[in-house]
């Protein structure tokens, strides 16, 4: 019996089980089982049929690049770091004041500059993936044309749907799914006086300098100060629900955004009623034919 119960364990019906509970069991749940499943050869192939399971167009999900305004976007996530939304405006570091004042907005990042992930879902653009990007270009310049990859979600998707969507597609292009936490002050948990104080006590010359540059009212410490703060309690009011620490991250799991976003605009990831029947390739097929053989063995 134990030894049956091993096969079932391994058996490619369960890793649709698996995906099954993943995709009703919310985000933290679809997290911790992609993590678990992501490199599993049948998750692999099941994950990747949606172009062999009778219907070829039904997951195709539009992915487009374009522009949206900073203040048009709501976060999807709850904690946003602090100094990555401030401290570089500070000094332009990284000529980050100087980008959020261009015709299209592209913020730089550990990758380069590169576009936020962001989603159309019931008539609200959401981030699904880039609010540290966000959240300092919409306090340097809540105007900022982002330059954004935009997942067109179907009708009835909630933000969790193309979270826990974009995760999957994520665990099967790189056979693992990677997060971060947040590190340092949450820029979603203090008052907006907290942060006009900090741009009080930390602005450098070249930080109004460029300021004031691309705006001749930003031109002192308190005209900063003041502009920032404002513009915090718009971001506070947007504030996601879903942690940091649960949050997509395609780089760090082994792959890239556009290959992920390249396999959901095809339709090749498999999120809709994911099954082994969905498999064409003989690889799952024979194992499944072969796992029954074992219990017809077993039970004679």
């Amino acid at each position: 019996m134990l030894k049956m119960k091993n096969l079932l364990v391994e058996a490619p019906e369960d890793v649709a089980a698996d995906i099954e509970k993943a995709q009703t069991g919310g985000l933290a749940t679809a997290v911790s089982i992609f993590s678990k499943i992501a490199s599993d050869p049948d998750f692999q192939k099941i994950a990747n049929a949606g172009k062999t399971d009778g219907d070829e167009g039904d997951e195709v999900i539009s992915v487009k690049d374009t522009t949206t305004k900073a203040s048009d976007l709501y976060a999807t996530q709850m904690e946003i770091g602090f100094d990555k939304s401030l401290k570089d405006a500070m000094t332009n570091e990284y000529k980050c004041v100087d980008y959020a004042f261009e015709s299209k907005v592209l913020m730089g990042s550990p990758d380069g500059r590169i576009p936020l992930l962001t989603a159309q879902v019931a008539g609200k653009k959401v981030v699904l993936d880039g609010h540290h990007r966000w959240s300092l270009a919409f306090m340097i310049n809540p105007e900022a044309n982002l330059a954004v990859t935009e997942m067109q979600m179907p009708s009835g998707a909630t933000d969790e749907d193309a979270l826990i969507i974009m995760q999957m597609a994520i665990a099967a292009k790189a056979g693992d799914v990677q997060t971060k936490t947040i590190s340092g002050q949450d820029l979603m948990k203090v008052g907006s006086d907290i942060v006009k104080k900090y741009v009080l006590e930390n602005i450098a010359p070249e930080g109004i300098e460029a300021f004031k540059k691309a705006d001749a009212k930003l031109d002192s410490a308190e005209a900063i100060a003041e502009h920032m703060a404002e513009a915090h309690k718009t971001i506070l009011k947007r504030k996601g629900e879903f942690e940091r620490a649960i949050m997509p991250q395609a780089g760090k799991s082994g792959t890239d955004q556009d290959t992920v976003n390249t396999s959901l605009g095809q339709g090749a990831i498999n999120f809709s009623e994911p099954k082994p029947g969905d498999v064409k390739e003989e690889g799952v097929s024979v194992k499944l034919k072969e796992h029954f053989q074992r219990i017809a063995n077993i039970k004679g």
